[in-house]
């Protein structure tokens, strides 16, 4: 496998937007920190495992298929979508 191909494949760092920083109150409330955590990771790991197949891979580099990782916080009901090139979540503004 050459670099180009190994680094495809290889699993996104996650950034420090993945999850916002806040200090949680009580046990619950970093319970459910952690369990937003998991579940962003949950997101950024299929779209790893997406672009692991042949077909899904070329019809992205060819510009022919995007591929878009999104999460809805049931807390505050925002939505969440990943940056195309980093893969940290950012908060979906309305129109």
């Amino acid at each position: 496998m050459d670099d180009a191909t190994a680094s495809d494949t290889q699993p996104r760092t996650p950034s420090p937007l993945d999850v916002p920083c806040r200090r949680p109150a009580s046990y619950s409330d970093a319970l459910l920190a952690c369990a937003a955590a998991v579940e962003r990771r949950s997101i950024l790991h299929s779209i790893d495992n997406l672009r692991g197949y042949p077909w899904i891979r070329e019809r992205i580099e060819a510009g022919a298929l995007a591929v878009h990782g999104w999460w809805f916080d049931l807390d505050d009901g925002r939505l969440w979508a990943t940056h195309p090139e980093t893969g940290a979540f950012l908060p979906v503004e309305s129109a």
